[in-house]
């Protein structure tokens, strides 16, 4: 955290010159705005991963250009692999569509995640008190105000046969993505978005039943990976024993460079 001297009191005002002067001659908005497009380059940067891990290394490095004390520390934690996923749609619709696995979505089976398509609104115990014992792949509304936490649990706990949940986007021409709950037993089905256009489509055409959902692709939560915490300290000029900490994540899911940045 960096502060002008000329607003600290009279009494207070630091000595700029030599180390200080040099770390805030080489900070500025171009800089700043070229190491998020940087970071930004870096896809999936999921909690784990190679590519969080080339993050960390990339964050590490302009701390150490700055002269700060900089230092990776690692520990263990949950991560997630994944591949492509398609939606196939058969019955009097035949239809592939392309949709996304919803991170730490459990994997599907080797044979494909398959049941009817059966369309609620948001999920809700009463909603999903309705739908038979049948293997379905439910389709359901992102819920801003519930949650994809609360929409995962309540088909969980729902005592149904689900093959899996399908939430759709509410931004045209593009997935929602979000977490689901990391639990010490995950769901026992994969969970995936899809566009609004095509949860709209699937909508229409589910509304008198008849159709068959088969979603294929690879998922795989992985225990016992590693990440690390990137830490840089600079010693205060003013107060030395005053600290001072400021935080952010540099994990990222799909297009999540603007997170918390």
């Amino acid at each position: 955290m960096l502060c002008s001297s000329e607003n600290m009191p009279a009494a207070k005002k630091a000595d700029t010159s030599g180390e200080d002067a040099d770390i805030l001659e080489k900070i500025s908005t171009e800089r700043i705005k070229a190491t998020a497009e940087r970071l930004s380059r870096i896809p999936m940067r999921i909690t784990g991963s190679e590519n969080e891990r080339k993050t960390a290394e990339a964050i590490a490095d302009e701390f150490e250009k700055l002269g700060l004390d900089t230092s990776l520390e690692e520990y263990e934690t949950t991560s997630w692999e994944h591949g492509a996923a398609r939606l196939t749609i058969s019955g009097d619709m035949e239809r592939k569509i392309d949709v996304h696995f919803m991170p730490f979505s459990p994997p599907v089976p080797e044979k494909g995640a398959k049941g009817k398509i059966v369309p609620l609104k948001f999920g809700f115990p009463k909603e999903l008190a309705t739908i038979g014992d049948d293997p379905s792949v439910l389709v359901i509304d992102w819920n801003q105000a519930a949650g994809v936490h609360y929409q995962v649990l309540s088909a969980a706990r729902s005592g149904k046969n689900v093959s899996a949940l399908g939430i759709i986007s509410p931004t045209s021409r593009s997935f929602r993505i979000d977490a689901i709950p990391m639990l010490a037993k995950p769901v026992g089905f994969p969970v995936f978005s899809m566009t609004k256009e095509d949860g709209l489509l699937l909508r229409t055409t589910c509304s008198n039943g008849g159709l068959i959902g088969k979603l294929e692709g690879k998922s795989k939560i992985v225990k016992g990976a590693k990440s690390a915490n990137v830490t840089a300290r600079k010693k205060g000029a003013v107060e030395p024993d005053l600290r001072i900490v400021i935080s952010a994540h540099h994990d990222g899911w799909f297009a999540g460079a603007i997170d918390n940045l």
